[in-house]
């Protein structure tokens, strides 16, 4: 309805959060038909799954609830994406579709995100449209990070950026980087496990994570991608240390505001919507 109303020759940008897919895992009427998908969950909102297996039944709730929600997200996708070609807009689009993280759903003995670094949160959905179909269909192989899509954007539009904005060319990262800092959730709701800082560093097809705690794993993604082995003990390890010390070495220092939080009443609206607060 927006795009409805701006005059066809001004620019737009627009910034669309499709909240779903996301717990709670209720799939609406009308995309709960997948088998597990109208099955009772043992708790609708439980996160973590310590040292319990999920059955293939539970599982497969799960699952069916959560790919209920992507077609969901991806009927209304679909609806935005038509908006834009009945408009003209569409073939000289920039179009960027980005995940912000994934969900783990049983794998590793877990569920939802906010606590690991394992590649079903941290590998998340990329699809570019460039302005007039350069490239259509290419699949590129090579590590992306989503603080790479900042200069992209910058590239097409011809912007120019500052020196210190993190992210470089698609095409031009060797190592992928990623970090997590320890939930108070967590660490209150399930104790010690989950009380450590992460950070994760690929080098295809290696990947080394490292917890705070001195704790790490290392995993060949091309030959395990569900890092169901840890082969910390039966390869070298040195150049992805390396990679992570040059990683950590290139951060910027963390600015800690210690004045509170000032929350609007629309803004407090607006976090119970999204269901961050209770209501």
């Amino acid at each position: 309805a927006w795009l409805e109303r701006v005059p066809r020759a001004r620019p737009v940008h627009l910034l669309v959060n499709y909240f779903d897919p996301h717990a709670p895992y209720a799939p609406p009427p009308g995309y709960d038909d997948l088998p597990g998908a109208r099955r009772p969950l043992r708790s609708p909102d439980l996160e973590l799954v310590v040292g319990l297996e999920l059955s293939p039944a539970e599982r497969s709730a799960y699952v069916d609830r959560y790919d209920g929600e992507i077609r969901f997200m991806d009927f209304h996708l679909g609806r935005l994406l038509a908006a834009l070609a009945r408009l003209g807009r569409f073939d000289d689009a920039l179009l960027i579709v980005v995940g912000d993280h994934g969900e783990l759903l049983g794998e590793h003995d877990l569920l939802q995100h906010g606590h690991a670094l394992y590649e079903e949160l941290i590998r998340v959905p990329l699809i570019i449209h460039l302005p007039g179909g350069r490239d259509r269909g290419r699949v590129r192989d090579e590590p992306v990070s989503i603080i790479d899509l900042l200069p992209l954007v910058a590239r097409e539009l011809g912007l120019p950026l500052p020196a210190e904005v993190e992210g470089v060319p698609l095409g031009e990262r060797t190592v992928a980087f990623a970090e997590l800092g320890r939930g108070a959730h967590f660490v209150q709701r399930y104790g010690a496990r989950f009380d450590r800082d992460l950070q994760a560093v690929i080098r295809w097809p290696w990947k080394l994570i490292v917890s705070d705690s001195g704790e790490f794993e290392v995993h060949r993604l091309d030959r395990d991608p569900g890092e169901s082995e840890d082969l910390r003990d039966a390869v070298p390890t040195r150049e992805l240390w390396q990679a992570l010390a040059a990683e950590r070495g290139s951060l910027r220092p963390h600015v800690h505001d210690a004045r509170p939080a000032q929350l609007t009443p629309d803004v407090l609206e607006q976090l119970r919507a999204l269901g961050y607060l209770p209501r």
